[in-house]
């Protein structure tokens, strides 16, 4: 169980109630979005960390520590984006940070991210 120490914890980094009674992977609490963390929470078993992570972050890291317990089942695609002909923004994938890293608003998704991506978001 994780709970906030602090009462000056930034809001958007604040555990959710999946973080607070679920065991999940670390990793999965550095995003400051709530919904997502919870997303990834109930479904973290259906998706493969490592590839999550290096479309989050490239090769920042190393990614053989996120793995992921198996499941059979895979999360719903709830959304579809299409992008125009001839955009390089398909294969870009991850997500930008453009202030400070713990608030939303500072992070932008590539557009690769969020067609591989989008029943995370």
């Amino acid at each position: 169980m994780v709970l906030p120490t602090r009462p000056s914890f930034p809001g958007p980094l604040a555990p959710t109630q999946a973080q607070m009674s679920n065991t999940h992977s670390s990793w999965i609490s550095l995003l400051p979005f709530p919904k997502m963390r919870e997303t990834l929470i109930r479904w973290e078993a259906c998706f493969d960390h490592t590839e999550f992570v290096k479309d989050l972050i490239g090769n920042l890291m190393d990614h053989v520590h996120f793995s992921a317990p198996q499941s059979s089942q895979r999360p719903g695609l709830t959304l579809k984006l299409i992008l125009s002909r001839g955009s390089d923004d398909e294969a870009r994938s991850g997500l930008i940070v453009w202030g400070e890293p713990y608030r939303a608003g500072s992070w932008e998704a590539t557009p690769g991210f969020l067609c591989k991506w989008a029943w995370a978001v």
